[in-house]
């Protein structure tokens, strides 16, 4: 569905990314983005079509020059820290919502400036590191995460290193070459490509990340330091721990937790299933997704607001070849049963093939026949919730999603 909130919008939503078609103010972004920055900021739709359009050239400058936002779990910890409520760095495209503000020198993406401040000290330009440095000499109150050494040709002075301490080191570790002894420079005090990283943790967005709703992690290339105020003497065991978990954590994807409070709130109503209604759905919210890998097939669903991990299967009849379409109409399977008959459903698929499959069932009469199916006897068990629930009184909704876009529901099954 394209969502404009006029027949004559320049700016549209359209499978999870919302873009701007006017030709001097062009870009595109998630739309859980666009959707916070919307809701947080008190300008037109015009300035902020302007600003965003600054903003996303800034990030774009950034990352040709080699720079990598924090995954989300890294400034999370940075934040425990000092229980910050301010971020400063990176562009407000890609600063994280759970900050009550946040910005960049004298440029605000919202929020008041005050309060304990998180400095991303590498997405800071000009500006930003002279708030910072002031910010440094006149209050305690900071925790700064820069590379252990300057990146070649910024001779910019670091004054955290003379008002401050380092309490965190994060560390990579280079491989070493088969013709090569022991060194002592093994350690990534500059960037290493990834196939020269040996192991390590994965702390970083992948480039463009906030234009396609990407939530792969990157492996770590660089060793960072976090640094806080000399005389800061707060700090927490358990803060410090939570900051080495975000550093070395090797997950494949950067957390994707649906929070409806009021930080984040909008942010994740402005994916696309929050703007279908999905998260506010009286009823039970299920994503479901399959898999075929190695000639193996598998089958997975979680439900919103549910801890854990969801339900997985292993699918049968490899032996007879595999498809795509198989393990997520076993995916469906396991969403049906999942559901109670006492509430309505609404399942979450990024296969519209199969959606299709199941949609030539409904208001079929007797001569509807599975004899020709190429997967009837999970198609078969489908009917039967399906009718199971029709009998019951109860509604079913399958919604078709855009895959890799960062929807929480999708990326969890």
């Amino acid at each position: 569905i394209m969502w404009r909130e006029t027949e004559t919008a320049k700016v549209f939503a359209y499978q999870g990314l919302t873009t701007c078609t006017e030709l001097d103010k062009s870009w595109t972004v998630m739309s859980s983005i666009y959707n916070h920055l919307r809701q947080g900021r008190d300008k037109s739709i015009s300035e902020l079509k302007l600003f965003i359009r600054a903003e996303v050239e800034l990030q774009e400058r950034l990352e040709t020059m080699g720079y990598r936002s924090p995954t989300w779990r890294l400034p999370r910890a940075l934040q425990s820290l000092l229980s910050a409520v301010q971020l400063q760095g990176e562009s407000a495209v890609t600063a994280p919502p759970f900050f009550p503000s946040a910005g960049r020198g004298t440029t605000n993406f919202w929020g008041k400036k005050q309060g304990p401040t998180v400095f991303l000290w590498e997405s800071l330009d000009e500006g930003g590191r002279e708030e910072c440095e002031k910010a440094i000499r006149t209050r305690k109150d900071w925790v700064v995460w820069s590379r252990a050494r300057p990146a070649k040709g910024d001779c910019k002075l670091r004054g955290f290193e003379q008002e401050g301490k380092a309490v965190f080191q994060g560390k990579v570790k280079r491989k070493k070459k088969a013709h090569e002894t022991a060194r002592t420079d093994d350690e990534a005090e500059h960037d290493a490509p990834e196939d020269e990283v040996e192991g390590g943790g994965r702390a970083c967005r992948q480039k463009g990340w906030w234009k396609r709703g990407d939530v792969e992690a990157k492996l770590n290339t660089v060793n960072m330091t976090a640094w806080v105020h000399r005389e800061c003497d707060v700090i927490e065991e358990e803060a410090i721990t939570k900051l080495q978990e975000a550093w070395d954590s090797s997950e494949q994807k950067d957390e994707c937790i649906v929070r409806l409070n009021d930080l984040e709130g909008a942010y994740w109503m402005g994916t696309e299933i929050g703007q279908l209604g999905g998260y506010g759905f009286q009823g039970v919210t299920l994503g479901v997704d399959g898999s075929c890998k190695d000639g193996r097939m598998g089958s997975g669903c979680c439900k919103f607001g549910e801890k854990g991990e969801g339900k997985c299967v292993r699918v049968g009849r490899e032996d007879e070849g595999t498809s795509s379409n198989r393990p997520e109409l076993g995916a469906v399977v396991l969403a049906l049963q999942s559901a109670a008959l006492n509430e309505d459903a609404l399942l979450l698929c990024d296969n519209e093939a199969v959606l299709r499959v199941i949609r030539k069932w409904v208001g079929q009469g007797g001569k509807a026949t599975l004899a020709t199916a190429p997967d009837a006897d999970i198609l078969r068990e489908i009917i039967c919730l399906l009718t199971q629930r029709v009998r019951a009184g109860r509604a079913t909704f399958l919604i078709k999603v855009k895959s890799h876009r960062g929807e929480p529901i999708n990326e969890r099954a």
